[in-house]
């Protein structure tokens, strides 16, 4: 035993080089990340033995290589922060899209409403203005059911039209929508109108409710992205990237919404009242869908991978299961 020990070509030759990386071993699975390097005598290999059950890691030794080699570590880098901003662009338009849609679809019964009213007052401003200077050969009378006959003569023949009352809101959705109108009456006659609306949460399009359906599925894969994107980051730090996604949308979609310059039409009009209460909504609708996905995500991804790779295949994703302070997976033989 002592002769061993004392010849050469049998005792490994100590080296005061580490492993620097994550390294598992291929009998117990244990990290051997900042063990020592040694050089096994008879083929003077570059070996590691692990300290938990001695089993033998066989290192490859690589030429030094030349300094393109860094060059092209720091453009892969640079191409994958563009990639990392180019989805954070990415998740906060979609999100944005789902939020501006929910506040379309709330405001269309407001956005009918108004229509119908604003036809009603012109209505009542023609036959107002009509009764104040009538026009000769035209007369106008009432009829019992409240309605007005007009009767006016046109090549010596007289004609009558009859105008049935207008009462209640008796219009089809979508009818009164894209009416175009008037500053005038915007200015003196829409916060009435919006009153006798009644509650805009009451009285919002239910259909946002089932947009909401989507605009989970897809937050959710946003946040599992970013959750395997940002894995030198704790969940907690990768957090603040959905967090920045819904502060910008929801900044830039507010901000669009203060121009009241193209708010002439009903349905523009409609939406510019509940932007402001929809948007939030789906935002903070979103965030959270998007931190259940970063804090399940590597949970999710580990999952997917035990069921799609065998055990032995499972190495290279050991850091999924290191990063949350986990054994990695032991391969299994035979």
């Amino acid at each position: 035993m002592d002769e061993d020990q004392n010849n050469p070509t049998t005792a490994t030759t100590p080296s005061t080089d580490q492993i620097r990386a994550d390294r598992a071993c291929v009998g117990c699975g244990f990290n051997l990340y900042g063990q020592s390097v040694s050089k096994e005598p008879h083929y003077g290999l570059a070996i590691a033995r692990c300290p938990e059950c001695g089993v033998v890691a066989a290192l490859q030794q690589y030429p030094v290589m030349t300094h393109w080699v860094n060059r092209f570590r720091a453009i892969l880098a640079g191409l994958y922060l563009v990639l990392l901003f180019a989805f954070l662009g990415l998740s906060t338009l979609a999100i944005s899209a789902f939020a501006i849609r929910g506040a379309e679809l709330a405001s269309e019964p407001l956005g009918d409403h108004i229509g119908y009213e604003w036809t009603v007052w012109t209505q009542e401003q023609a036959q107002a203005a009509q009764a104040a200077q009538p026009t000769p050969g035209i007369s106008q009378t009432t009829t019992a059911g409240g309605g007005t006959a007009t009767t006016f003569t046109l090549n010596g023949q007289s004609t009558t039209v009859t105008t049935n009352p207008v009462s209640g809101p008796s219009y089809s959705p979508g009818s009164y929508r894209w009416v175009p109108l008037t500053p005038d009456w915007i200015d003196n006659q829409l916060d009435a109108s919006i009153e006798r609306f009644g509650g805009l949460w009451t009285n919002k399009n239910p259909e946002i409710y089932m947009l909401m359906l989507p605009a989970a599925f897809v937050s959710l894969v946003f946040g599992i992205f970013w959750s395997l994107a940002l894995l030198g980051s704790s969940r907690r730090r990768a957090l603040l990237v959905p967090l920045a996604s819904v502060l910008i949308g929801t900044a830039f979609l507010i901000g669009m919404n203060m121009d009241n310059n193209y708010y002439s039409w009903s349905s523009n009009v409609s939406q510019h009242i509940y932007v402001p209460l929809i948007v939030p909504v789906f935002m903070i609708f979103s965030l959270l869908m998007m931190a259940v996905g970063v804090w399940c995500g590597r949970i999710v991804a580990r999952g997917v991978i035990r069921m799609a790779l065998p055990p032995r295949a499972r190495l290279p994703f050991a850091v999924l299961w290191t990063r949350d302070g986990l054994e990695p997976p032991r391969p299994t033989f035979g």
